[in-house]
This record gives structure tokens, sequence and C-alpha cells, in this order.
């Protein structure tokens, strides 16, 4: 884990001085031991990042997406979970359990979380590879031929507790793939300030559609 600068530092328009900024670099890696890679079944790694639950989650896209419904999202707002052009939005306040994922060849290899903090707001992105070509091994549990996800988001308010999660895949090594390593590198990126400054930075790393 490394740490590093604020990305876009040198945007004219952030006010860097009044936020509140911490960020690393992580790196993680997956091995099959057995010298036959299509011998072994297909495995891939999954990041999940927790955050407080009652923000809302957004996922930039290159076009108009409509997500998979894990599960939930049942008589919930009509507004809880909403698509554009360049973004999904994800309002994470219901009650229940409810869990969305969105294809690779659609996705930017970004998602951004924002939330109430005190009387300030703050902003977790998660920057990652996305490979439209890749092999993502995480399916829903009643259709396990339905592939193709690496980008997902679960609101949890339930017995089990109340947290929401962003998180992704990284394509799958092993089975037909004839992979048996692959190396993943990604950036958290976390911001507090007030929402005016954060909404700015959102629009910046995200999408303009914030």
């Amino acid at each position: 884990m490394r740490l590093h600068q604020i990305p876009c530092g040198y945007d004219a328009a952030i006010r860097i001085d009044a936020i509140e900024y911490a960020g690393h670099t992580l790196l993680t890696s997956l091995k099959i031991l057995d010298p036959d890679p299509n011998d072994a079944p297909l495995v891939g790694l999954w990041s999940l990042t927790q955050m407080p639950h009652r923000g809302e989650l957004f996922i930039p896209t290159y076009s108009k997406t409509k997500p998979r419904i894990y599960f939930g999202l049942v008589d919930t707002p009509p507004d809880e979970l909403a698509m554009s052009d360049r973004l999904v939005r994800f309002k994470m306040r219901a009650a229940g359990e409810h869990k969305i994922g969105v294809r690779a060849a659609v996705t930017t290899g970004r998602i951004g979380y924002m939330y109430p903090a005190g009387n300030r707001c703050a902003l977790i992105i998660r920057n990652f590879f996305v490979n439209p070509s890749g092999e993502y091994a995480d399916v829903p549990w009643t259709e396990p031929e339905d592939r193709g996800y690496s980008t997902q988001a679960c609101s949890v308010n339930s017995r089990w507790g109340e947290f929401s999660e962003m998180e992704y895949h990284v394509p799958a090594i092993g089975g037909s793939t004839g992979l048996r390593h692959i190396e993943d590198r990604s950036q958290l990126w976390a911001f507090r300030g007030s929402r005016e400054d954060i909404e700015t930075i959102a629009r910046a790393l995200l999408s303009a559609e914030i």
C-alpha cells in the first residue's frame, strides 16, 4: 500500500486548501499453483469498500445502461436508482438489503460515494482497471450464466447492520481463460469539505452529471 498526492491537484477549480484528503494505492495479486490452469476453477479477486449508510453512490458509464438488480429494490422510492446517459445513481437509504451490478463493457473504472459528515460532506472514490474483454467470475445467484459484471454496489439496512458498499471484481483466471496469474492496482481517494467543494471534485473525477 502506497500513499500518494491528491488527484486533480493541479485543477484550478479545486480549492485544495479548503478540503481534507487521504488516499492510497493498493496492489493485489492472485496465482494458481497448479501447473495446468485449465484444471482450476474460474476464480477472481474481489474488492469491497464499506461506508456509512444513507449516502448516494455514483457509477460513471460510457453509455446509458440498466444495472442488473441482484436482490432488493422492491417497494423503494422511485428515485432510489436512476440512470442517465453517462451515470448510474444509487441512493442508499432504503430499509432492507439491495444490490446492483453493472457490466464491464460500459463502466469507466471509477465508483464514487457521497454522504453527510456532520456539517460537512465526504466523498470516497475507488479507481480501478476494467477489462471489457475479461472474464468476470461473479454472477447472480439464480442465473450463473449471466456474466460480465465488474462493478457492484450494495445497500444494507437490516438485521445485518446499516452500511453501504462499493465493490469491483478483477478479471478471473483459471477455467477456460488459460490464465494462472493476475495483478491488480487500484486507488482509493477520500475527501471531506463543504458540499459545494465536494460536488466540484465529484464532477471533476466522476461525472459532469452530478
